[in-house]
């Protein structure tokens, strides 16, 4: 499995978050753990890239059905 780090990720979901980096890494996306992207709300759990297409990926623990 891809090997992360992450500093803002609970105990509980390291493998949910570990098991997102990895499946983006399969499909080809280079894979930051926790990048401060400029213009995003939040710092996110992963950002993926990969040619012109960007993933960004938060993991919580339940979905904010407000902001969707």
């Amino acid at each position: 499995m891809l090997s992360l780090q992450f500093e803002t990720v609970s105990e509980e979901l390291l493998g949910v978050a570990a098991s997102a980096g990895a499946w983006l890494k399969v499909r080809g996306y280079k894979v930051t753990p926790e990048r401060h992207e400029t213009g995003y709300p939040v710092t996110p759990t992963l950002y993926g890239k990969r040619s012109s297409t960007t993933a960004i990926v938060e993991v919580d623990a339940e979905v904010d059905a407000e902001s969707r």
